[in-house]
């Protein structure tokens, strides 16, 4: 069974996770004249994950040293412990589909891509994976949702 110093060390990687998905994804998007409206979909998705997730570390961080930590060690525990390994997944996921199109971002750095539309941008969008970025969308939406419950649970 984690303990709520590990939970809170977990929680603290994937806010820093989520603000380095946030960071290229907004490099991504902007680079592109045709960048897919799915990037706006999973960036507001991690912006959420990491709002609820800056909420757990502060309310972990403060019920950790109070008698009442109990109430999270308990049954709670077990549940978050695997819903942050699940968030951890998704976000892997992402991150793999965010290196192809980045990969394709810094081999055409030189071409102007604001200025002109060409095949190439329809190339790198075929890269993007529309239909698995969508699954990973319903996969954040699945976990904020959770975690969000989650979270009213333990401040109950």
């Amino acid at each position: 069974m984690a303990d709520p110093l590990s939970i809170a060390a977990s929680i603290g990687g994937l806010i820093s996770l989520s603000a380095t998905i946030l960071g290229e994804l907004r490099n991504i998007s902007t680079s592109y004249i045709d960048a897919p409206t799915s990037i706006k979909s999973v960036l507001a998705e991690v912006d959420g994950m990491k709002l609820i997730f800056c909420q757990m570390q502060l309310l972990i961080n403060k019920i950790r040293n109070q008698p009442d930590a109990q109430k999270l060690a308990m049954g709670s525990v077990n549940d978050l412990t695997k819903l942050l390994k699940e968030c951890n997944g998704v976000y892997s996921v992402l991150l793999g589909c965010m290196g192809k199109i980045e990969l394709t971002a810094k081999t055409n750095q030189n071409i102007q891509l604001k200025k002109r539309k060409n095949k190439l941008d329809k190339i790198k969008w075929a890269l993007w994976k529309e239909a698995e970025i969508m699954a990973v969308v319903d996969d954040l939406q699945r976990h904020k949702a959770s975690l969000g419950l989650m979270l009213q649970i333990i401040r109950w």
